[in-house]
């Protein structure tokens, strides 16, 4: 979930809108770690243990188009007869993500094409997670992904086989977005994918620490 460059990387594509307004603060430093949830209807069994980490850093890059950060990805995955999979890569995220314009064209569009996916607005939703509240959540739906970080990336966490004999097809990734999120201001990264005859799903929580999140 996720995080990831407008254009390019799915989690840095979306900008996120909430209930509250945007906060003018600096995202680097930022830091969330997302907890993929077992034994639920989210996440399917062969599916053990699993946590996707970003962090922000201090490096700035200007292009014509404005300021990016550099966010970096750690991942680690233990699937059923698989095993272990970790992987780490960076990207850039561009300072228009925390500025709102971009979901607000998709609000008003419903959906877009980009260069890297298709995404689609589907509605607005309140998220609890941890016993944490999160109001009036963007929930966007993500398509006809190409980038090659993340579909290592969610090679890796929907195997199936130790040789990849079947890789995912037809996945469609949906996050809730609230700006009162630290980091990549995503709360829920659900993944739904088809790997050979199966249907197989991976859903993760933000994992809430109270000094990272919006006062």
């Amino acid at each position: 979930m996720l995080g990831f460059l407008f254009g390019g990387i799915v989690m840095a594509a979306i900008v996120v809108i909430s209930s509250v307004a945007f906060s003018s603060r600096g995202a680097r430093g930022e830091k969330a770690k997302f907890v993929l949830k077992l034994n639920s209807d989210r996440t399917s069994p062969n599916l053990q243990e699993g946590t996707i980490e970003t962090y922000v850093s201090g490096q700035v890059i200007h292009t014509p188009d404005g300021r990016s950060f550099i966010v970096q990805v750690y991942y680690e995955f233990h699937l059923w007869k698989v095993g272990q999979r970790i992987g780490t890569f960076e990207v850039e995220m561009p300072w228009t993500y925390y500025s709102g314009r971009t979901v607000w064209e998709l609000r008003a569009q419903r959906e877009a094409n980009f260069s890297h996916f298709r995404a689609e607005h589907v509605g607005i939703r309140d998220v609890t997670v941890e016993d944490d509240f999160f109001g009036s959540c963007d929930i966007v739906t993500l398509t006809d992904v190409a980038n090659d970080d993340l579909l290592m990336l969610l090679q890796d966490l929907l195997q199936l086989d130790s040789l990849r004999v079947d890789l995912p097809t037809d996945i469609r990734i949906t996050v809730a977005l609230s700006g009162l999120a630290p980091a990549l201001q995503v709360v829920q990264i659900d993944v739904v994918a088809t790997v050979g005859p199966d249907t197989v799903r991976a859903g993760f929580d933000l994992s809430v620490d109270e000094s990272e999140l919006l006062l």
